[in-house]
């Protein structure tokens, strides 16, 4: 099974994509990891400080990688084709501030990404091109139960966007 984790930045992929994995005994694919060391993207866009990733050849590298079952940590995930599960994590955008903050993240980036967060774009875009969407809230911090459920088909599928307004 391939499950996607996804979700604006600082929602807490990483942590529970770890966690879960150890949990169910998967494998984490830290993707934006493996981007940058197997140079899965165009070019780097200066304004942004990012790299233009190329889904296609992040595709394709996943592909090669023989996994039965794995948990693909980034939030980019739920672009990638294959994904058994994608689930989204989200955060209240007041929240999901400070833990940008934290991070030192300049204005413009901690602007960017709590405006995807207003504005559903991830769990939006996933929607898209993938029909086992999940919707997990880590604000206050005990999802694990949820993505549990989740991963053993007991997890209610994605009915209503949280709507922060």
């Amino acid at each position: 099974m391939r499950i996607a984790i996804t979700g604006t930045p600082g929602v807490g992929k990483t942590l529970l994509s770890k966690k879960l994995a150890k949990m169910i005994k998967y494998d984490v694919i830290e993707l934006n990891k493996e981007i940058k060391k197997n140079k899965l993207y165009d070019s780097y866009d200066k304004k942004r400080k990012c790299l233009v990733v190329d889904i296609k050849k992040v595709d394709r590298y996943l592909k090669k990688i023989k996994l039965k079952n794995m948990i693909i940590d980034s939030h980019l995930s739920h672009y990638l084709k294959n994904n058994d599960i994608v689930i989204v994590l989200r955060c209240e955008p007041k929240m999901l501030e400070k833990r940008l903050r934290k991070k030192r993240w300049n204005k413009e980036k901690v602007r960017e990404n709590l405006e995807a967060e207003y504005i559903n774009l991830i769990i939006w875009e996933a929607r898209q091109s993938n029909k086992n969407v999940y919707d997990v809230d880590t604000t206050k911090g005990k999802p694990l139960n949820t993505l549990k459920q989740i991963i053993n088909g007991k997890g209610k599928k994605y009915k209503k966007q949280i709507n922060w307004m």
